[in-house]
């Protein structure tokens, strides 16, 4: 475990090392990606159509849900996300406020998404079920890059992305059926 490289025992006592920062970059909360007023047309559309199906089916419960989504959905693709600053260090992942140890992390994978570099780290919390750290441009001069911390993360935790859930599947399938903007 990853504890143990970090802690050395000395005689009956276990002596705790300090913690250091091994990697430090400030880079935006969540990917983004910029949405035509067509994708709002379309979201919109889609709720009220299946607001007015629930609401003979089961009532106004299902409605509220449905407005509360869409209107989650209208805020998150419409504020940018601000800075947030990224460290590494040799007890685990921090990202903003939130800490993760070593051992409550399982493995890593890197992907493109809207045109940012996301390292994605999957962990044993059921909240969240996979850390997201957007990484810098590669214009960007903090010097973090991907292999940079390929290499780092690959001393802590096995490179591999998960199997995609039905959930995830279905949602892929739905996007590619149900294109929200063209």
């Amino acid at each position: 475990m990853p504890e143990e490289e970090n802690n050395k025992k000395i005689g009956d006592e276990l002596v705790f090392e300090e913690e250091r920062d091994l990697v430090r970059w400030v880079g935006l909360e969540r990917p983004f990606k910029h949405r035509p007023k067509e994708f709002f047309n379309t979201v919109l559309v889609l709720a009220l159509l299946v607001s007015i199906i629930f609401f003979f089916i089961e009532g106004l419960m299902p409605v509220l849900v449905i407005a509360a989504v869409t209107f989650m959905i209208w805020v998150l693709y419409k504020t940018e996300p601000g800075p947030t600053e990224y460290v590494i260090t040799n007890h685990g992942v921090m990202t903003g406020k939130s800490r993760y140890l070593w051992d409550e992390l399982v493995c890593f994978w890197f992907e493109d998404k809207w045109g940012s570099v996301v390292l994605n780290i999957q962990t044993l919390r059921p909240m969240p079920g996979v850390v997201m750290m957007v990484l810098p441009q590669s214009g960007d001069k903090s010097g973090v890059d991907q292999e940079g911390l390929k290499k780092l993360l690959l001393k802590y935790l096995p490179m591999e992305r998960p199997q995609e859930s039905w959930t995830d599947k279905a949602v892929t399938w739905m996007g590619k059926k149900v294109p929200l903007e063209s």
